[in-house]
């Protein structure tokens, strides 16, 4: 006896939602026979199984719902160097992780990554955000800088795609007055 599964609109082993490994059929043995739904895309899916019956046995059919979601992401952002003087720039990479693979098709993680900085007078160079394509390697950069000492905290923030969910990753830096500001601020020199 023979069982087919046939997915619904959104579903079928050439669509782009999900596929049936290895075959859209199997062979019933004791009652049951099983197939493997690979998910190609998020979103909702729903699956139903036909069973065209034999000599002694009707036909019938059932449906059940699948919900392919999102992969995981990981976030990580990393300064250097992570100390500098008031008003210098450091470099601030994003890398975000999240590579897989279904069949033969590769899924990067792809789109905005926007920092952020705990610092009131920290700035972003050329902006605060950056893009990441599918082809890449998962990262981009931007340059910090800040007009005053302390350890701000800089965040990065990904927002996902249609296969990738979205995560968040976050260090920090130290900024400081250089010795040559503090020796004239504190009378390093007089004018007569």
């Amino acid at each position: 006896m023979t069982l087919g599964l046939s997915p619904s609109t959104h579903c079928s082993p050439n669509a782009n939602y999900c596929n049936l490994t290895p075959y859209s059929q199997c062979i019933l043995s004791s009652g049951s026979c099983s197939l493997t739904i690979e998910g190609l895309s998020a979103g909702d899916v729903n699956v139903s199984a036909y069973y065209n019956g034999d000599a002694d046995n009707q036909n019938s059919s059932g449906e059940f719902p699948i919900l392919i979601t999102e992969a995981s992401t990981q976030t990580s952002v990393s300064c250097a160097p992570q100390s500098v003087i008031v008003g210098s720039p450091t470099r601030c990479q994003a890398v975000i992780s999240g590579y897989y693979q279904t069949g033969n098709i590769g899924h990067y993680p792809m789109g905005n990554i926007t920092f952020a900085s705990s610092s009131p007078t920290g700035y972003f160079t050329p902006a605060n955000q950056c893009i990441i394509w599918s082809h890449s390697s998962g990262t981009c950069h931007v340059d910090y800088c800040d007009t005053g000492p302390g350890s701000p905290q800089i965040e990065v923030f990904y927002g996902g795609d249609t296969n990738n969910a979205g995560s968040k990753g976050s260090t920090s830096v130290t900024v400081f007055w250089s010795s040559e500001y503090i020796w004239v601020v504190h009378g390093g020199f007089s004018i007569d």
